[in-house]
């Protein structure tokens, strides 16, 4: 039915009289396409494909350098902010548990010695000093006890060193 209202032309009354294209002026040919002209298209088709690809993977390789970027922003200012609050000895705590390495220690006793030495260490308890440290993700707990430094910690000496911070900074 539907190929028959598509060939329909002109129609009057109830007399029905209808006329009707031709076959060919109804449906036109399909034009084809020589394999010069395919083989253009395609070889078109592919440059725009590749086009593509490259431009998602700079935008891709852009919003990776930019995540970079803020992560060492982020980083920096969490060392400034670490250092501006941390005291010597705590610092002096990182380095004895970067020269021990994964294996971590027992840091009670080296505390200990630190509040000895210096009294207003006593006024803040061990339990405050060390989970400082470690709210900070420059220690990490190993076991009950035992602490060894993280790598943000190990970076954390890097960066006070390369800037030439003090290390030797009260308490």
């Amino acid at each position: 039915m539907s190929s028959l209202i598509d060939r329909l032309s002109a129609a009057k009354g109830w007399g029905i009289e209808a006329e009707f294209r031709q076959q060919a002026e109804a449906f036109p040919e399909e034009r084809t396409v020589s394999q010069e002209e395919y083989d253009e298209l395609v070889r078109d088709a592919k440059e725009m494909w590749q086009e593509y690809e490259r431009e998602r993977e700079t935008a891709k390789a852009d919003r990776l350098q930019l995540l970079k970027e803020a992560f060492a922003w982020r980083r920096l200012y969490h060392f400034e902010r670490s250092y501006n609050h941390i005291y010597g000895s705590q610092i002096q705590l990182l380095h004895h548990l970067a020269k021990l390495g994964d294996t971590g220690a027992s840091i009670r006793e080296l505390y200990g010695f630190y509040a000895r030495a210096v009294p207003p260490i006593r006024a803040y308890p061990f339990e405050n000093y060390i989970e400082w440290l470690v709210s900070q993700e420059l220690l990490e707990k190993t076991s009950v006890g035992n602490y060894r430094i993280t790598e943000s910690g190990v970076f954390f000496l890097e960066y006070i060193k390369r800037v030439g911070y003090t290390q030797l900074k009260l308490f």
